[in-house]
């Protein structure tokens, strides 16, 4: 059997367990180009979503007009037309949501 000597460096020592879960903070040059204006952070729309998680218990909701499907993905209320699959995004949290309900008559949606 042949040996393959490792070419990571390693600097711990005997029967230490490798460290793991730590990152090394990029250099001032790599922050410049990571950098992007803020009227570009500002440009970006979320176009379309695929897919709902399932995550918040009671969180995939019909419309009383049952045409539309209300389920929360990430810091957004998605309102997806059953028919036509258009969705139309609810946004202004800033962490994600945790809960969600709808009105009777649909005309209040509640989301924290």
């Amino acid at each position: 059997m042949m040996s393959v000597p490792s070419t990571a460096s390693s600097s711990r020592g005997p029967g230490e367990a490798p460290s793991r879960g730590r990152h090394q903070s990029p250099n001032e040059e790599e922050m410049q180009t990571m950098d992007t204006s803020s009227n570009e952070r500002n440009s970006l729309e979320l176009a379309s979503t695929i897919g709902f998680g399932g995550n918040v218990i009671s969180g995939l909701h019909v419309h009383p007009d049952a045409t539309h499907l209300i389920y929360p993905i990430g810091c957004n209320v998605i309102v997806e037309n059953i028919n036509t699959s258009q969705q139309k995004f609810l946004s202004g949290h800033t962490d994600q949501v945790t809960c969600l309900d709808v009105s009777k008559s649909g005309r209040f949606i509640a989301s924290g």
